[in-house]
C-alpha cells in the first residue's frame, strides 16, 4: 500500500529583538513512490528580503536595515543556544557565524563573508573565504562528535536573488542532518556502487580521464566543467584524497580558497552575475572508525550560474533546490487544498 510518511525535528535558537528560545519545527515529507525528501518549515516566509538591480546599487550599498552588516548583527541576528555552540555568535577573524534564524536543517548556520554589505562574489577575498571556510569547518566538526548518528553536511552559497538569496550581503549557509538531501544522498549510492563495480574511486578516476574539460589543478583541488551539467555554466570541483569534513586540514582549506577564487574570477569574466555553489562531504559522526568508511568517495564542490538580475525579482530556488535536489516549501499542502478549495 501507499504510504504518506512524515517526520519531524525541533531546532532551538535565541530569536531578536528579545532573544527569548524560540523552537522551530521542520518536517520531512517523503514522496510515497521516488522517496525523495522534502522540508517544510512555513515560518521561512518571514524572512526579510533586500531589493537589488544593478541601476539601484548606490541604494543598496547604503542599506541601513541589513541585519549582516556590523553595527546590526547584535540586535538583528538570531543567537545559537549555548547546547549547539559554546558562543551565541562565532567569531573567527572578520568572519561571522549565528543560526539561521528560519532553519531547515537541524544544524543550520549562517556565515558573513564581509563586512562590506554589497560586493561582487570575484571581490570576495581569499583570506575571508579562508576564514569563512575553516570556521565552517571546525564548527561541523564540533557537531559531528557528539553526533549519535551521521550528520550529512555542506557548506553552501547562495549569491543575489536569481540565485535564492533573500539578502544582497553575501553569506554562506551551514547545515548538517540525519536525513541527506536527495542529491547528497543519490550521488553517495551511485559512488558506492560504482566503487563496488570497478574497485576503483569514481572521482580520482574522473581526474585521470576527463583532461579534457579540466580548469585548475593543485595537489589538493581539481575544477573541470560537468560533463553533463544539470544547470547552465555547471562546474564541478573535487578536493583529492579528502572523503568527508573529519580529514581536511589547514592545508587543504589554503589549496580550496586558492582555486576558488580563481574560478570564481573567470566567472565573472565571462559575464556570470549570479551563482550557487555547494560544498558536499561525505556523512560525519562521532565514531572516528566510521568516518573511514567513505574512501569511495571525494568532497565535491558544485557551482552553477543563475540568470541575470533584474529589477525586483527574487527566485524562489536556492542551493538546496538547484544544487542538493531537496525542495524547500513554506506551504503545508493542507493549507493550500483548503485555500484552493475556499476559492472552487
Amino acid at each position: 500500500m501507499i504510504n504518506f510518511n512524515v517526520y519531524f525535528k525541533y531546532i532551538k535558537l535565541k530569536s531578536p529583538p528579545k532573544f527569548r528560545i524560540e523552537k522551530h519545527r521542520i518536517e520531512y515529507r517523503e514522496d510515497p513512490l521516488t522517496k525523495d525528501i522534502c522540508r517544510l518549515n512555513i515560518e521561512r516566509t518571514k524572512r526579510p528580503h533586500s531589493f537589488d538591480s544593478e541601476e539601484v546599487e548606490e541604494e543598496i550599498e547604503s542599506n541601513e536595515d541589513c541585519p549582516f552588516c556590523r553595527e546590526n548583527i547584535m540586535e538583528k541576528t538570531p543567537r545559537f543556544e549555548r547546547v549547539m555552540s559554546n558562543k551565541e555568535h562565532v567569531h573567527y577573524n572578520d568572519f561571522v557565524m549565528l543560526p539561521n534564524l528560519y532553519p531547515f536543517a537541524q544544524i543550520h548556520a549562517m556565515g558573513i563573508l564581509t563586512k562590506k554589505h554589497f560586493v561582487s562574489y570575484d571581490k570576495i577575498t581569499e583570506n575571508e573565504w579562508e576564514n569563512a571556510i575553516y570556521t565552517a569547518i571546525m564548527f561541523l566538526k564540533a557537531q559531528a562528535k557528539y553526533a549519535a548518528n551521521y550528520l550529512y553536511p555542506s557548506i553552501n552559497f547562495n549569491y543575489l536573488m536569481p540565485a535564492g538569496a533573500s539578502l544582497v550581503h553575501p553569506h554562506i549557509q551551514i547545515i548538517a542532518d540525519e536525513t541527506p538531501p536527495n542529491y547528497t544522498k543519490k550521488i553517495l549510492e551511485a559512488a558506492k556502487k560504482f566503487h563496488e563495480k570497478n574497485d576503483v574511486n569514481y572521482f580520482r578516476e574522473l581526474v585521470l580521464q576527463d583532461k579534457q574539460r579540466e580548469i585548475y589543478q593543485d595537489n589538493n583541488i581539481w575544477f573541470k566543467a560537468k560533463f553533463a551539467p544539470s544547470a547552465d555554466k555547471e562546474i564541478l570541483g573535487v578536493m583529492l584524497n579528502k572523503s568527508s569534513f573529519c580529514e581536511i586540514e589547514d592545508t587543504d582549506i589554503l589549496s580550496f580558497t586558492q582555486g576558488l577564487v580563481k574560478i570564481l574570477s573567470a566567472y565573472k569574466k565571462i559575464g556570470v552575475k549570479s551563482l550557487n555553489m555547494s560544498i558536499i562531504s561525505a556523512p560525519m559522526c562521532s565514531d572516528e572508525e566510521k568516518n573511514k568508511e567513505f574512501g569511495f568517495f571525494n568532497i565535491i564542490i558544485r557551482i552553477v550560474a543563475r540568470p541575470k538580475l533584474t529589477e525586483e525579482y527574487t527566485a524562489d530556488c536556492g542551493f538546496m533546490e538547484v544544487l542538493q535536489q531537496t525542495p524547500i516549501i513554506t506551504t503545508l499542502p493542507e493549507d493550500l487544498t483548503q485555500m484552493m478549495r475556499d476559492n472552487l
